[in-house]
């Protein structure tokens, strides 16, 4: 996978995002800082293909800064307004599917943010069926979906990252297929 070169200091990716799309969506969007932590998972362990479940901040991310990334969306309105940020600032169109388009296919990477905490759940399994090494799930953070996340995943080697906490007290964790 071609790789820019990153910095885990550097957060500023996001400043344009959060511009073009308000202030608000800071504790909304995928937290910089794991989206940090995933582009220094794909350098170090040679990730040549992710899946990025949920457009928004981790789209512009992903596609900024890595090759064959593909992303869905379960929100036609949020996908069409990150299709359109995408290209405007990276000149670059890409295609924003749903979790059924991909079914099929394997990931290196997942990175699971994907629609409301209801959707997630609900898509959590066949989401975790596309990964082939690593899955990342934002968000957990939240008591019932750590729980939920935990009691399905018991057979794989899951990893809560307190160390990608960010300023909303949201963080993630890593499962390792």
């Amino acid at each position: 996978m071609n790789v820019k070169v990153l910095s885990s200091q550097d957060l500023s990716f996001a400043d344009l995002y959060f511009e073009e799309f308000g202030e608000s969506q800071k504790s909304w969007a995928a937290s910089p800082k794991s989206l940090i932590y995933c582009g220094d998972l794909i350098q170090s362990q040679k990730i040549s293909s992710v899946l990025d479940a949920g457009s928004g901040l981790s789209s512009y991310y992903f596609h900024s800064n890595f090759e064959n990334v593909s992303t869905i969306d379960d929100d036609p309105y949020w996908a069409s307004r990150t299709q359109a940020f995408v290209e405007k600032n990276l000149e670059k169109k890409i295609a924003i599917t749903d979790l059924a388009s991909v079914r099929d296919k394997k990931f290196d990477l997942v990175f699971y943010d994907y629609g409301n905490m209801e959707t997630r759940i609900y898509n959590f399994l066949p989401a975790l069926n596309t990964c082939r090494r690593f899955f990342y799930v934002d968000d957990v953070h939240v008591p019932f979906y750590r729980e939920y996340v935990h009691a399905r995943c018991k057979e794989y080697n899951i990893q809560f990252l307190p160390g990608t906490r960010d300023q909303y007290g949201r963080y993630g964790a890593l499962i390792r297929i």
